[in-house]
């Protein structure tokens, strides 16, 4: 009972920490579209998408195999960590020694670009190696603090270099007050890694390191290429500019991806729990509700999102809104991939995961260059909604050869996307009309209202609080 205690108030930190550090990031959109023009947004997203990839490639995926690992070396763990650190630096290292060849494998011009980008990644792959190794100690508010740190540190600067040193290079000035909280963070975190622990190159950490880590590197590239590889494509084929307004409407998209990842902290410990006892039964009620709920939520963000772009974004950001609506239905498919995605990871047959991972980023690549130069960079984001279509069917198959039958409701996963799909057709043909996408969007909050009163009894539950009080 206590180590439930303690997981539940981890996980319950972990979530508050992810939301506030996502919050702050969106509340700052219309700041930074106002600060940014289109094409400065396309060279800090073109970044951000190149750093999402070395940040896998420097760190290995090594912070994958903490917890295997402090189970297998738990008297030397501190020292295993510490080796993983150093194979980071070296790693570093080999990428700053080949700088002059990535340079034009990267298609950046600007030296400085590079560099940050290698010492970015770097920062970002010893940041994940400490916030795994809290995880493994539940000390979710140390994880929350450096967290936060490095989010305010981001927005600051970054807003300090644009309208300072950097005035007339603000997507370097939003690069760099991006990077440089992180790197400082990192180099501290070593210099803490190595304090507690010299690392030592034993054979065995070596070995195990690599073997472990290195199957999930396909796997993590591949995510990475099949969300972020559009906005590369997009600079390259298009321009910066189109970059920018792409973009753009990913961090509308934020909103809901704050609250999956934040959902996903309690789904899934409560999954393997119940797995652990083959209770499929409430596995499969859960499930129902979970995707009925998330359906209603997205519906009404959809119904009023042409008003939240024009909101957060100025007049050049405006075709964002015809972008949003196949965005986020492909950002509710990559959620719903979860599903199947955890049964897999249950039975440790990750590497189904990594082909059709792989598979799908192939696919979305090759729709990209074709349909980009046949419709314009628009057709990125319908292009990318099908891949993640694929990609969910792809492993929710797969889940079911693993079962042997299907853990999920059939019925309840085609009400749910329905409701996604007509909406999200509904608001893209009614863009002009604002009044009855609002009226439905409060018709809509009234149902997910209705259903969180009727699934968990909120309404009872709030007055016992306001009684409380």
């Amino acid at each position: 009972m206590a180590v439930d205690k303690k997981l539940s108030k981890a996980g319950l930190g972990y979530t508050i920490g992810n939301v506030l550090v996502r919050g702050i990031g969106f509340l700052t959109i219309p700041i930074f579209a106002r600060l940014m023009s289109a094409s400065d947004y396309g060279i800090y997203n073109t970044y951000t998408a190149y750093e999402s990839i070395l940040f896998i490639l420097l760190g290995l995926a090594l912070h994958t195999s903490f917890k295997n690992a402090y189970i297998k070396f738990r008297p030397d763990f501190d020292q295993y960590v510490s080796l993983c650190v150093l194979e980071a630096v070296v790693n570093l290292m080999l990428f700053l020694s080949a700088s002059a060849f990535l340079y034009g494998v990267l298609g950046i011009e600007r030296p400085n670009y590079v560099y940050l980008l290698f010492f970015h990644g770097f920062g970002s792959a010893v940041i994940s190696y400490y916030n795994a190794y809290l995880g493994l100690s539940y000390r979710s508010r140390e994880y929350v603090k450096l967290s936060l740190l490095i989010a305010v540190g981001n927005v600051a600067l970054s807003a300090l270099f644009m309208v300072t040193v950097f005035d007339g290079q603000r997507g370097f000035a939003r690069i760099l007050g991006a990077a440089f909280p992180t790197i400082v963070a990192s180099f501290y975190l070593v210099y803490q890694f190595w304090r507690r622990k010299r690392p030592a190159i034993r054979k065995e950490f070596v070995k195990f390191s690599l073997r472990y880590s290195l199957p999930l590197i396909p796997h993590g590239v591949s995510q990475v290429l099949l969300s972020t590889f559009d906005r590369i494509m997009i600079t390259f084929m298009v321009g910066e500019a189109q970059t920018g307004i792409y973009g753009f409407a990913y961090h509308i998209y934020s909103i809901i991806a704050v609250f999956f990842s934040s959902m996903d902290q309690v789904w899934s410990p409560w999954f393997y729990e119940k797995m652990s006892h083959s209770d499929y039964k409430a596995i499969r009620s859960a499930g129902a509700k979970y995707m009925r709920g998330t359906a209603y939520l997205l519906a009404g963000i959809l119904l009023v999102s042409p008003e939240i772009v024009t909101i957060l974004g100025s007049k050049e950001y405006y075709d964002s809104i015809f972008l949003i609506v196949p965005i986020t239905i492909g950002g509710y498919f990559s959620f719903l991939y979860g599903f199947p995605a955890i049964i897999e990871y249950y039975f440790e047959k990750t590497h189904f995961i990594a082909i059709a991972t792989f598979l799908s980023a192939c696919l979305n690549i090759a729709l990209n260059y074709v349909c980009i130069q046949a419709f314009g960079y628009q057709a990125a984001a319908y292009t990318t909604l099908a891949t993640y279509v694929i990609y969910f069917l792809a492993h929710y198959w797969i889940s079911v050869r693993l079962m042997g039958k299907n853990l999920y409701s059939v019925k309840e996963l085609l009400i749910t996307v329905s409701i996604v799909l007509a909406v999200g057709a509904l608001t893209q043909m009614t863009l002009s009309r604002i009044l009855l996408r609002w009226i439905l969007a409060v018709l809509d909050a009234a149902a997910l209202l209705w259903f969180l009163n009727r699934e968990f009894g909120v309404q009872s539950i709030i007055k016992r609080k306001l009684k409380l009080h």
